[in-house]
């Protein structure tokens, strides 16, 4: 983005009106704002009011003259180093030319004077007020150059480290979690696997031996039917059918009272003689922090967690797969014509 060009601003102070417009008309070819006074104090109003980039000073002037006047401006910080032209028709007294440069003129100027002369000399201050003022917003604009630099850095910089954080955070709670499903998987010889997502769940066995259920408390009995029929197809003995009977309505009944949308199938051939049972539900998914205390802890029930149904499950199914989340749990429930031996006897053995 181009900046705008810089108009610099000339003082000119006279008493005299017609020296005033004479003066105004020389100038207005000069590209600078004019700013006229006809007095000492309305010359410093103007000098507090605006920076100009030099000042054509009358030095003869009623009441405040010209040297009074330019001894105030110099007083003043700001407009200490403002140039001053004096203007005078006393182009005699070497006295009046002394107190003028004591005074701090950068230039004296007699009546009459040449206009392009005069355009010449206000032209140098002019040019040299236009180089500051460049360098000054040079180096203001490098100054919001480093200032947004070093903004960047910095946002750069927190947006790192909350990225370092976060896959600190990730990996801790994945090694969390591993420990975890290693610890369940040891407490239950096995019988539980925690999955982190659908595909560590098992394979759907084949065929679908009843079509799905939609779950509610009153269709559970019939999920419960389709595993009476499967164990009595499959031949198992009652006690592994009551047992695999407990297992699924206690998964469905946790799927209907904390999930939404919950839905049951029953799958497997019941001449190989392994069940499995799907449940799926849409709710908030368990605690998963509590299932350490739902698998060891009988009785120990939270709004979030499978509670004694979670345990009754471990004690009652072969095998027992959960995946939670924020969108859903799905619990997959597996049970063979004969119980395994306990995992301990099949290392042994190994």
């Amino acid at each position: 983005m181009t900046s705008p060009p810089i108009r610099p601003k000339l003082l000119l102070v006279d008493d005299v009106p017609a020296n005033l417009t004479a003066l105004t008309a020389v100038m207005e070819t000069s590209d600078c704002l004019i700013f006229t006074a006809s007095s000492g104090p309305e010359a410093l109003k103007q000098v507090l009011t605006h920076d100009f980039a030099a000042i054509l000073l009358d030095v003869q002037m009623p009441g405040m003259d010209g040297f009074e006047t330019a001894a105030l401006i110099k007083e003043r910080e700001k407009s200490r180093h403002v140039p001053i032209l004096f203007v005078t028709a006393n182009s005699a007294d070497e006295g009046l030319l002394a107190r003028g440069y004591a005074t701090g003129a950068a230039d004296y100027i007699r009546k009459p004077f040449n206009a392009n002369i005069l355009r010449a000399k206000v032209a140098v201050f002019v040019d040299l007020y236009r180089q500051r003022e460049e360098i000054k917003r040079q180096a203001e604009l490098l100054r919001e150059q480093e200032l947004i630099a070093r903004e960047r850095d910095l946002i750069r910089r927190e947006r790192d480290l909350l990225l370092a954080e976060a896959r600190q955070g990730e990996e801790l709670a994945k090694k969390q979690r591993r420990f975890l499903r290693e610890v369940l998987s040891s407490l239950t010889e096995g019988r539980l696997q925690l999955c982190d997502t659908e595909l560590a769940l098992p394979a759907p066995l084949t065929p679908t031996f009843a079509e799905p259920i939609a779950l509610t408390q009153q269709s559970l009995r019939a999920l419960r039917s389709c595993v009476i029929a499967f164990a009595a197809e499959a031949g198992w003995s009652s006690e592994r059918r009551q047992d695999f009977e407990t297992a699924v309505g206690e998964a469905g009944m946790n799927a209907v009272v904390h999930g939404r949308n919950a839905q049951g199938c029953i799958l497997g051939d019941p001449a190989a003689g392994t069940a499995q049972i799907w449940i799926r539900d849409e709710g908030s998914g368990i605690d998963e922090n509590a299932l350490h205390r739902a698998t060891l802890e009988k009785g120990y029930t939270t709004a979030g967690s499978l509670g004694h149904g979670f345990s009754m499950m471990l004690k009652t199914a072969d095998r027992v797969y959960l995946l939670t989340g924020p969108s859903g749990t799905t619990i997959v429930l597996e049970q063979d014509r004969h119980p395994q031996e306990p995992a301990w006897m099949r290392k042994a053995r190994s």
